[in-house]
């Protein structure tokens, strides 16, 4: 009915919303939580069912399935309003945050995804998720570089890198891509000798695609400067990169 009370009729209304979600039938799945949810927040549930159904876990458990609906239907401004009601039944969700960033920023309101990135950044610090910290740090980093504050990305930069040298199963390839990064950052401030330095570090350990980017942007430094001469070794080297690239290609090929 519009108003279920029973345990019962709650849980087969759960069951049934998730079915219907896994069926891609988003409007009924939608109506099984919501009504779910209103009863939850709404009713005064029977002292006999109130652990089952006024349970904390419960609730987030049906707004992220709200979200989920609406994410995948494009709905924005809905998806974002079911994120924070999930912020509002726990503050400790530092996922919901980086959600919260991410959706502003497809939005365009890039002062709101910097405040939630901000927020799960320092959540992830407190109760010490480097890897997601270094993930959320990625995500702000990209806003950063898309409102062209390169100043504040390179910043992020610095401390993926200070974050990744920490870990113990770090790869020289990982660190490359930190440095790679960095030195894109240098590069659009026109800081060109930290960009060279960055590009020099993450040169060795790159993979093939990132080492003709990185020595056609050292050449590009060179120009520059003047250095023709440099310039055209690394363009060479370059060549010659993508030339045994194809080579290994072709022989996987035969």
């Amino acid at each position: 009915g519009d108003n279920p009370q029973d345990e019962n009729i709650i849980t087969a209304l759960l069951d049934l919303g998730f079915v219907y979600y896994a069926k891609g039938e988003d409007k009924e799945a939608l109506n099984c939580f919501q009504t779910v949810y209103n009863t939850f927040n709404t009713t005064k549930i029977a002292d006999n069912a109130s652990t089952l159904l006024v349970s904390f876990d419960k609730n987030i458990t049906i707004l992220k399935q709200m979200f989920a609906i609406y994410s995948r239907q494009k709905q924005i401004h809905e998806a974002i309003w079911y994120l924070k009601e999930q912020i509002k039944h726990n503050s400790n969700l530092t996922s919901t945050y980086q959600k919260l960033g991410s959706l502003y920023a497809q939005i365009d309101e890039h002062d709101k995804a910097v405040h939630y990135l901000k927020n799960s950044i320092l959540l992830e610090q407190k109760l010490g998720l480097t890897n997601e910290e270094i993930q959320t740090t990625h995500v702000l980093v990209c806003i950063y570089s898309l409102i062209e504050r390169y100043d504040k990305a390179t910043a992020c930069h610095e401390r993926v890198f200070t974050l990744k040298k920490e870990q113990p199963n770090i790869t020289g390839e990982d660190l490359a891509i930190t440095f790679r990064n960095l030195g894109m950052c240098y590069f659009a401030q026109e800081v060109y000798n930290e960009a060279m330095r960055a590009y020099e570090a993450a040169l060795h350990a790159s993979s093939e695609y990132d080492k003709v980017l990185l020595l056609n942007r050292m050449g590009v430094i060179h120009c520059m400067n003047g250095r023709k001469d440099r310039a055209l070794v690394c363009y060479r080297q370059a060549v010659t990169t993508i030339d045994r690239t194809l080579m290994c290609a072709t022989k996987d090929e035969i």
